[in-house]
């Protein structure tokens, strides 16, 4: 049931209200108080059937100072829902409902007698009888079923659980259970105290009692999803959930007391007290007499008849110890203390026959008997000691922000995430020497005469350096320019082609232009029908090898290397340079090359190459508190809750987009950073502490937060006693991130 806060209203101004009105029915309160809440409803009885007519807010409370202000302002809120067409008789009679632990042999225990009787004069009402919750909710379902209820019955508190075992509607036991982070184990731990039942029912019925949470359905699925241990509880099958309306409690105190003071029957209010001897039992049976089984008064006006809250109680009489007895409990004392008691003892003889010898001996065994109990119990408290290892889930926070450094601006923007930047240049410059990778082919081309024939009916004129071309596409160059006579007749009127002589050179070193004589060469772009060349001796002295020398891309290698070591040495520079409370951010380095000078020249003959180089390194720098900041308030937000991450785990990286005109760089900033479960261990040490091991090992897994758990207990102890120390201090707890 949603809980509502209403602002401070005294029941009394509200009665005061109602009682100008002209009764015409009689409705009465209803009003269940439990450990942590309070609830309340009016009722009334027409046409002999209890009507719960309004149902109040729920109201928490802790503290017995609390309790008064939550009572008040639960019937203020069932007053203000109750119609205000109906007209009311003074509502200050009520039928309380209360948890079992607070009554004792159908008696109010005297303390909590005694906090009903102030809350009753407080706000002036009048208990006429009460109801146990637990009963009141069994009688409401055998009348709603018709049969009498076998089930397990659980209450959800705020801080714990109810859970009572009810048989053919008889509540065999009720316990208390302190809630941990997993229902099914508190409920099983619940069970394992009734350790003489072999068999449990297999219907759990739950309802809420959790102020302003509404969450049955959520705790039905938990406890149908839970994997029951097989040791001390057992179900005859799967057990099946149910769940009861969040209003379901009161509806029940309201109906079962409704219906007992219909019937003219009402529960009285006594109190427990201390037996003070034979002829204060008397007078307390006196007192009970006329009250049936269940403490309701037949045949007599309710109102009239209750019994008071609080009966006024004698003071018990100091009991009288004859001098006989004190001399007995004397002779048991060890010697060691008897000498340190200084009193004055009557003269009179003890005359120690075999049966006092006999008591003596009985009652010192007896003595050793008690402190070796005490001493096994005070181990067992005391002396375990647990050392649980917590393997906690982690997660991989990766996120990507867009950083500007602008140097002119002075203070950070979280928002924009802008950053304010110091910007610093030097000049530096250095030399660095390599062994040359180039292989360069050295040698003599091939050389020798050639005779070029022209038939042609023009003469033809070649210049130096004109191409021809030989076998396998090997081409030399004419040395000299040459003219060629035009094609003549012969006396036999046959053709004589035109001829001229030259030197020619191949274009390539090495031997492969070494050409045996008459090879034919084609000339340039023409035929051989128009031209061609013969040698008439073959080409000679082509000659190659491979020698080492300068590459380009030796250069190129050596520009990089010493560039890459300029800067470096330029970021050194920079740091001793700029405030200590900033740092360069190497990927802002912009280089420019004033000057480089090397050592030799591409295809040069050489074994290795220098370079001498000047640069001008500039770059930017940022205030690392200022990052921190700005960057944790961007990863706060997309931190899930429960988790939390250390600034010194984590990875940044900076990658450079662009920078602007103005000065402005514009970075990617990737920020890595390993996100841990919170564990609140102080928490955990208290629900481990007295749990059994196998409840224990069910809790921690549960945990959200945790992955897996281990845990060693010493001194090793039997099953039916091996728990978790009792001692929370006793419980070391170690926290290990996978």
């Amino acid at each position: 049931m949603p809980v509502f806060v209403l602002p401070k209203m005294e029941i009394k101004g509200i009665l005061e209200k109602i009682r100008q009105r002209e009764p015409k029915k009689e409705f009465l309160f209803a009003l269940e108080i439990d450990h942590e809440l309070v609830k309340s409803a009016i009722w009334g009885i027409m046409d002999n059937e209890v009507k719960v007519m309004a149902i109040g807010d729920t109201f928490p409370w802790e503290k017995e100072e609390e309790l008064v202000q939550a009572v008040d302002m639960t019937l203020s809120s069932v007053v203000q829902k109750f119609s205000p067409q109906q007209e009311l008789v003074e509502p200050n009679k009520v039928v309380l409902g209360l948890p079992m632990d607070w009554v004792e042999q159908n008696k109010i225990i005297l303390e909590k007698s005694q906090l009903i009787r102030k809350i009753s004069k407080q706000l002036e009402l009048n208990p006429i009888g009460f109801v146990l919750i637990g009963e009141a909710i069994i009688h409401y379902l055998k009348t709603n079923e018709g049969v009498p209820p076998t089930a397990i019955i659980v209450g959800l508190e705020i801080k714990r659980l109810t859970v009572s075992l009810v048989k053919l509607g008889k509540i065999i036991g009720t316990q208390y259970v302190k809630r941990s982070g997993n229902l099914g184990s508190d409920l099983y731990e619940g069970l394992t105290r009734f350790a003489d039942q072999e068999v449990f029912p297999a219907r759990i019925l739950v309802y809420g009692k959790e102020r302003g949470k509404d969450k049955l359905e959520e705790a039905r699925q938990e406890l149908m999803n839970y994997s029951w241990p097989k040791e001390m509880v057992n179900f005859l099958h799967l057990p099946k959930v149910e769940i009861l309306a969040s209003d379901f409690d009161i509806q029940a105190i309201a109906l079962a007391g409704g219906k007992e003071i219909s019937q003219g029957r009402a529960q009285s209010f006594s109190v427990v007290k201390e037996e003070v001897g034979e002829e204060k039992e008397k007078e307390e049976k006196a007192t009970d007499e006329g009250v049936a089984e269940m403490g309701f008064i037949e045949g007599k006006d309710i109102t009239q008849e209750a019994k008071p809250l609080v009966e006024k109680e004698e003071p018990p009489p100091k009991p009288k110890i004859s001098k006989q007895k004190l001399m007995t409990y004397f002779t048991l004392l060890p010697a060691k203390i008897k000498s340190r008691i200084r009193f004055n003892l009557p003269k009179f003889k003890v005359k120690f026959n075999f049966s006092s010898r006999l008591a003596i001996i009985g009652g010192i065994l007896l003595a050793l008997l008690v402190i070796l109990t005490g001493s096994a119990v005070a181990y067992w408290w005391y002396a375990p000691k647990a050392k649980v290892t917590l393997y906690i889930k982690t997660m991989t926070l990766d996120e990507n922000f867009l950083v500007r450094l602008d140097p002119s601006v002075q203070s950070i923007d979280k928002e924009k995430l802008i950053l304010p930047a110091q910007k610093q240049e030097v000049t530096v410059n250095g030399g660095k020497t390599v062994a040359t990778t180039g292989i360069k082919l050295v040698g003599e081309p091939a050389k020798g005469t050639v005779t070029i024939y022209n038939r042609t009916t023009n003469e033809k004129t070649f210049n130096a350096g004109t191409e021809i071309v030989g076998p396998n596409a090997l081409k030399f160059s004419l040395d000299d320019k040459v003219t060629i006579a035009s094609k003549s007749a012969s006396s036999d009127y046959t053709e004589v082609p035109g001829k001229s002589s030259t030197n020619a050179t191949a274009l390539k070193i090495g031997p492969e232009g070494n050409l045996a004589s008459a090879t034919e060469f084609t000339i340039a772009n023409f035929a051989k029908s128009d031209f061609v060349a013969k040698n008439d001796s073959a080409f000679t002295d082509g000659s190659s090898r491979e020698v080492q020398a300068v590459s380009k891309k030796d250069q190129d290698k050596l520009v990089e290397d010493l560039t890459n070591e300029l800067k470096k040495k330029a970021i050194e520079e920079l740091k001793a340079k700029i405030d200590s409370q900033y740092k360069p951010i190497e990927e802002s380095v912009t280089t420019k090359i004033t000057e480089k000078v090397f050592s030799q020249d591409i295809d040069t003959e050489t074994n290795e190459v220098s370079l001498k180089m000047k640069m001008k390194i500039s770059a930017l720098s940022y205030s690392e508190d200022d990052f921190t900041q700005m960057i944790q308030n961007q990863v706060n937000q997309s931190v899930p809750a429960g988790f939390e991450y250390k600034t010194e785990e984590s990875e940044t990286n900076f990658t450079l987009k662009e920078i602007a005109k103005d000065g402005v760089a514009i970075f990617t900033v990737r920020y890595k950073v390993k996100l841990i479960s919170k564990l609140d261990l102080d928490i955990i040490r208290k629900n481990l502490s007295g749990k059994y091991l196998d409840i224990g090992r069910s809790y921690l897994e549960s945990l959200p937060e945790v992955d897996s758990a281990d845990f060693e207990i010493t001194p090793t102890l039997p099953i039916k006693i091996n728990t978790f120390p009792r001692i929370v201090k006793n419980i070391k707890i170690e926290v290990v991130v996978k």
